[in-house]
Formats: C-alpha cells, structure tokens, sequence
C-alpha cells in the first residue's frame, strides 16, 4: 500500500476523499491490461453516509458497495500474497459535488447493488443487465448531470480516468 492509504487505514478514515471520489487501481489484473493496453486496470466511486465511507464498485460476482476501510485492508492483504503489488489511488473532485448531484448519483448507485458483472458490454457482444467497473462509475457520474460521458458501457477504466480528469486533481 502507498504511505497515504497505509496512515488512512491505520487512522481508521481516509482523509481528502469525499464523495464521487474516484478510487483506481494499477496493475490489479494482468488481463485488463493486455487487453486495454494500459496498467489502470479496476475503478470505483466513494460515497460517504453518518457512518462511514463506501467503495461502490462491479467486481467479479456483482455491484457491491464496501466499507471503503475493508476495501483498503482487503487490498493491503492481496498485496502481501503477490509480487506484484497493486497500486491505490484517489481522484477527488475539484469542485465538490452539490448535495443534488452527490444524491442523484449515490441513489443511481444504491439501486444497481446486486446486478451482475459482466463485461459483455465492453467487448461489445450485447447490451446487458450488469456492469464492469468504469461502466457502473461512468453511469452513476452521468447522473450528477456534471458529466455526459456517451456510452459508459465501452469504456476502460484508462479512459474513464482520461475523459473525467479535468473534473478532478490528480493524485
């Protein structure tokens, strides 16, 4: 884990990441980046409630949200496992969501839980019920109407970074 993911996790928060905090991933699937060409390879948005900070994401199995401190540690474990480690970063947004943007796309999210991955729709075979992670970002940022990002569904985690970046600061 980075120095910064590493003292957030220990401090139990992640400070600076605020809703539609775009959480990215290098080098966390080989065949993303053969495929894709490039090493940004899995993409999520965080959300806070009263409570805590969550990770929405489409992962392998389906539309999941996660506590944005166990999505951490759980990484920090794979990363012990490999000899590759997987790299964390956060993209938070310049100018912070309004409360209308940030509740039209957490609600867009909330209601996509449970459906299917699937990355049927970035290869392009067919319009489907899942997601793929940039997908599920894409769409949920969309309904903030801040952004009008034409079909989220063949889009790679690379280019969702690209087309977004000058909505957010680099990390």
């Amino acid at each position: 884990m980075n120095g910064l993911i590493l003292t957030a996790f220990l401090l139990g928060a992640t400070p600076g990441v605020t809703d539609g905090t775009i959480v990215y991933l290098q080098k966390s699937n080989s065949v993303v980046e053969l495929y894709t060409g490039s090493d940004q390879t899995h993409v999520g948005i965080v959300f806070s409630d009263a409570k805590r900070q969550w990770v929405y994401e489409a992962a392998p199995g389906k539309v999941r949200r996660v506590p944005l401190d166990a999505y951490l540690r759980n990484l920090g474990e794979l990363n012990r496992r490999r000899s590759g480690k997987i790299n964390v970063f956060f993209r938070k947004p310049k100018r912070p969501f309004s409360p209308a943007e940030t509740y039209r796309m957490r609600h867009y999210l909330d209601m996509q839980l449970g459906k299917p991955y699937t990355i049927r729709n970035f290869l392009g075979q067919a319009d489907s019920q899942g997601f793929h992670c940039s997908e599920l970002v894409g769409e949920g940022l969309n309904r903030s109407q801040r952004f009008e990002l034409s079909r989220p569904q063949a889009l790679s985690p690379a280019q969702l970074l690209r087309l977004t970046q000058s909505h957010y600061q680099t990390s």
